[in-house]
């Protein structure tokens, strides 16, 4: 097993084959997981989410590649690299989003719901932190000249902003509970 937070949800178990030969099989024992869709369907949700994650990564590499002269200040860049980490974590949470709705184990929804949360959080305040530093370069490190690309780079990055920020509103409709046996 990769992951030992989930080690206590799972059994080794000793299953005959029709061989007759001893084989050690892996059974879940651990909780399920109920998800609902306030007025979503499964796949309108992971269809917007994908929608919403494939906007932010083409925004935010977008705004890598322009020659900006807040890009060379280091307040402004330390934010935009470390920011890849939680759009990696958030697309790879995304990905792994259900198609439909069953009794989730435990590790499924920490690996998708509560990722894309947890990342979505980190990426919204790491690209308010660019937004934030960009503007301070611009009132106040520029030398007066500072050219329309300066002022596109922050554009861009406050419709990252505000794009992080829908998709963290659109996760609110996303209800996890415990699944009680009946």
């Amino acid at each position: 097993m990769a992951n030992r937070k989930y080690i206590d949800d799972y059994e080794i178990t000793t299953q005959i084959d029709e061989n007759g030969v001893d084989k050690q099989i892996t059974v879940y024992r651990g909780e399920y997981f109920e998800v609902q869709l306030e007025g979503e369907s499964f796949q309108k949700f992971r269809l917007f989410s994908l929608i919403l994650v494939a906007l932010i990564i083409v925004f935010h590499i977008g705004n890598g590649v322009m020659n900006v002269e807040g890009m060379y200040q280091f307040y402004v860049v330390f934010p935009y690299v470390f920011a890849f980490f939680p759009i990696l974590y958030m697309s790879s949470a995304v990905l792994r989003l259900p198609k439909e709705n069953r009794l989730f184990q435990r590790d499924e929804i920490d690996l998708s719901y509560r990722r894309m949360e947890n990342w979505s959080r980190i990426l919204f305040v790491l690209v308010g932190l660019i937004a934030l530093g960009e503007t301070l370069f611009i009132v106040f490190f520029s030398d007066g000249t500072t050219p329309w690309l300066d002022f596109l780079f922050l554009g861009i990055d406050l419709a990252i902003v505000f794009l992080t920020r829908i998709f963290l509103q659109f996760q609110k409709k996303v209800i996890i509970e415990k699944h009680s046996e009946k």
